[in-house]
């Protein structure tokens, strides 16, 4: 039988976001979330299946901030077991960074989202206008250099939109997920400035070419560039589907 939470105050006993995170839910363990300074248990809960609600919380967690997002309020803990507070000093550290007003505005507009189509969209065409490039060369056929133009162009516009994406992405990570260095947003961290170091060195590369000429330096200078263009589709690929793991998680 739950203890009614007045009487719980009396008796609330010390977590720390250590042992709040050792209770994430997963293979047997109790799921509890920290809400506002408090640690409830959702074991029991059917939303809380295997520690994971509608695909994207996780128990385990200080969820203050994130009932700012959800369709709820705080009256979804009521009727679970109230087992402990945060310590004061773990409070502080478990709470997402408040952003600026002006962050705020931005944040509402889901920037991230928005500008992370870009760089994947450009690294896919500047990927398939190289491979055509190269097909039409290939067989010998004129007009494979419009392809290869074509990807240049891609190529420059991603340089450009990488970096607005990954500030994009930052800021999310640092005001939405607590700056959370989970392995996946470490991954894609690494990915999004490999993304940006193919990018800058293929556009220098393909430059380098045009300068030297159908020298041979010109000419290995021009099949890196379109290695390193190539390369840019697995990439875009790999951060689609972290990506996607942090939106979706399973």
């Amino acid at each position: 039988m739950l203890v009614p939470h007045e009487m719980q105050e009396k008796q609330l006993k010390k977590i720390s976001i250590d042992d709040l995170r050792r209770h994430d839910g997963r293979e047997g363990r109790p799921a509890w979330v920290g809400w506002d300074g408090k640690v409830y248990d959702v074991t029991g809960s059917r939303l809380w299946k295997e520690g994971v609600h509608v695909r994207k919380h996780n128990a385990g967690q200080d969820l203050t901030s994130d009932m700012d997002l959800a369709p709820h309020d705080d009256s979804v803990f009521e009727g679970w077991e109230l087992v402990g507070e945060l310590a004061a000093q773990q409070v502080a550290e478990a709470a997402y960074p408040e952003p600026a007003q002006w962050e705020q505005a931005i944040l509402d507009q889901h920037p991230h989202p928005i500008s992370v189509h870009f760089p994947i969209a450009l690294s896919l065409s500047a990927a398939l206008f190289t491979a055509l490039s190269l097909l039409l060369e290939f067989m010998n056929i004129s007009f494979y250099q419009y392809f290869e133009w074509a990807a240049l162009f891609n190529v420059l516009l991603g340089a450009i939109g990488t970096p607005v994406s990954i500030a994009t992405g930052y800021m999310s990570w640092w005001y939405n997920y607590g700056r959370t260095a989970t392995p996946i947003f470490r991954t894609k961290i690494l990915l999004s400035w490999v993304l940006v170091g193919l990018f800058v060195t293929a556009f220098v590369l393909r430059f380098i070419s045009i300068g030297l000429g159908d020298a041979g330096g010109g000419i290995i200078a021009f099949r890196i560039y379109e290695v390193l263009v190539l390369a840019g589709a697995p990439v875009v690929v790999a951060l689609g589907f972290y990506g996607g793991k942090i939106t979706f998680p399973s």
